[in-house]
């Protein structure tokens, strides 16, 4: 067997062993994100304390992600994802136990920055891991595979308190319940080290091979320094329309529209199936439309959508919206992803993807206390509204603002306009 075949298998290897940890980290964090919710209204906990909680959480997530950067490129991506998924899993452990508010935030604080170190190193990992060429493919099937762990994570989550609550102690109430499918999101978060401990270190193919020739040069990293605000400000702005409703829309279907959990679960579980295959078109729309119709369109079809629940309060309004915002959301994930990678020379691909997680992760957690106060005083319809306005924003910047990036005469240079920030 050639030096380069088996390099090149042990990068297909590596490349699944990814997957694997990302199937059980996502089905983990699908169980908990929808559960947890739940859980907490169920303590008697509303709205705008549970955005205090998420606020916590993705605040620290953001504060963390760039040091999580130069983390994973001091110890390398296989330790830090390892390292990642246990500390997730012990921090799931210690938020499901504690009770007290104050407690309940801290740890939820700890948890996020753990999460940090899982979804930093993803990004560069593959790209180290897989030819030029496959990017694109590589990156759509990993949206695929957190996807397919969000179907079966949400599905399992309408019937994990069912399931679970007879092995309980007869006086179980519905926290119970809760608190033990929050044990199992643990174990599933814990399990996504073994992969990554099995995976094989070093890079893949060299970036500068023929096999590795791509139509899109690294930016230099000058040009690259000056187009990062405005990478992370089209982040910012896709983070702030999700932000608004995403972490309350199973408090919504539950405590507004009156649905069950096992509706609840499978409604997200719908969602996350449909994401698959839109996951999956990514690449299809990048090469008939472009970059520009890949992320900026479906982003701004995303709004007449939000405005269902906003005019309809009913769950078929909320359905409708819910399932439509998934799958038009995740269509532009892979293809913004990869080219923000392919943008950054090889040494700040890292950073840049700490630099994204940040501003999304700060977006979100402002985005979600901003959205648990609007609730309470004002409701829900003016939370999906403002969310619309700024879902159409976001792609009218993406468009102008980021686009222009991939288009420039030399691999060297950014276009003076796209220096302005």
């Amino acid at each position: 067997m050639s030096a380069r075949l088996e390099r090149t298998l042990d990068v297909g290897l590596n490349v699944w062993l990814f997957n694997a940890n990302t199937f059980s980290t996502q089905a983990g964090l699908a169980i908990f994100g929808l559960i947890y919710n739940l859980y907490l209204a169920s303590l008697g906990f509303r709205e705008d304390y549970i955005g205090l909680f998420w606020f916590a959480n993705t605040a620290a997530l953001g504060a963390s992600a760039i040091p999580a950067g130069f983390v994973s490129n001091r110890i390398g991506p296989r330790l830090c994802l390892s390292l990642a998924s246990v500390l997730m899993g012990a921090c799931m452990v210690g938020v499901g136990l504690v009770t007290a508010p104050l407690s309940i935030v801290v740890v939820g604080a700890l948890l996020g920055a753990a999460t940090a170190l899982l979804f930093v190193p993803g990004g560069p990992f593959m790209m180290d891991n897989c030819r030029t060429s496959d990017r694109m493919k590589v990156f759509s099937i990993n949206a695929a595979v957190v996807s397919v762990a969000a179907v079966i994570g949400n599905l399992s989550s309408g019937y994990l308190p069912l399931m679970l609550g007879p092995f309980l102690s007869s006086g179980v109430d519905r926290s119970g319940a809760y608190r033990s499918a929050v044990m199992v999101a643990a174990v599933l978060c814990a399990l996504g080290a073994v992969p990554m401990i099995a995976t094989r270190p070093g890079r893949a193919l060299d970036t500068d091979s023929p096999l590795a020739a791509s139509a899109l040069r690294p930016l230099s990293e000058g040009a690259a320094r000056r187009a990062l605000p405005r990478i992370a400000g089209s982040v910012c702005l896709a983070a702030l329309g999700t932000g608004l409703v995403l972490p309350f829309y199973n408090v919504y279907l539950s405590e507004r529209l009156g649905a069950s959990v096992t509706q609840v679960g499978t409604l997200f579980a719908v969602g996350s199936l449909l994401m698959v295959p839109s996951s999956l078109l990514g690449p299809l729309l990048a090469r008939r439309w472009g970059i520009a119709g890949a992320v900026a369109g479906p982003r701004a079809l995303t709004a007449p959508f939000l405005l269902l629940p906003a005019l309809f309060a009913s769950p078929l309004a909320a359905s409708v919206t819910f399932i439509a915002r998934a799958g038009l959301m995740s269509a532009t994930f892979p293809p913004d992803n990869t080219f923000a990678m392919e943008l950054m020379p090889p040494r700040m691909r890292a950073v840049q993807a700490g630099i994204r997680s940040a501003s999304w992760n700060m977006s979100w957690s402002l985005a979600s206390l901003v959205a648990g106060q609007a609730i309470v005083t004002a409701g829900y319809p003016a939370v999906f509204a403002a969310s619309a306005a700024i879902h159409v924003a976001a792609a009218v910047f993406y468009r102008v603002a980021i686009v222009p990036l991939g288009v420039r005469p030399s691999a060297a240079a950014v276009p003076a306009s796209a220096e302005q920030t």
